[in-house]
């Protein structure tokens, strides 16, 4: 399992393929997913280098991150780094129903109005996720918490 990062699985063909070629097994893809079985689906990531995410809880999950204050946007000066908030705040949430019944929050956003900063967030918030899980995996102690 990759220790260096997560990409997006669905940003585009050739771009996942050439990132593949020069990061190779060391980049993870993740491709969101509407309620799996599990937030994180792990069951591919050994040996297709694939984590399967629920969006909604990943999400929440950042958000739960920004309203604790646990980040740190590391900025001389804080005008320079603004777009990073507007990204952050860019999503909505919705309620969607399941074709099974029920329902459950998505979130949406505007196109005129890019999210790539918070996926940015979450790709790392993954990545550092699959690090602790492989050193599970060999036997070490981790103390990560992720989720709520």
């Amino acid at each position: 399992m990759p220790d260096r990062g997560v990409m997006d699985a669905g940003g585009g063909t050739y771009q996942v393929q050439e990132l593949q070629k020069v990061f190779g097994h060391d980049l993870t893809k993740a491709l969101y997913m509407i309620r799996p079985q599990e937030p994180y689906e792990l069951k591919d990531v050994w040996e297709k280098n694939l984590i399967q995410v629920d969006r909604t809880f990943s999400i929440e999950t950042l958000i739960d991150i920004i309203k604790n204050q646990n980040l740190v946007i590391p900025a001389q000066e804080m005008n320079k780094v603004e777009w990073i908030i507007d990204m952050f705040t860019a999503i909505e949430a919705e309620t969607a129903t399941i074709r099974a019944g029920g329902s459950h929050t998505r979130f949406i956003h505007d196109d005129a109005n890019p999210d790539d900063a918070l996926h940015a967030f979450n790709y790392a918030k993954l990545a550092n996720y699959l690090m602790h899980k492989k050193a599970q995996k060999k036997g070490y102690s981790s103390t990560g918490k992720f989720g709520r």
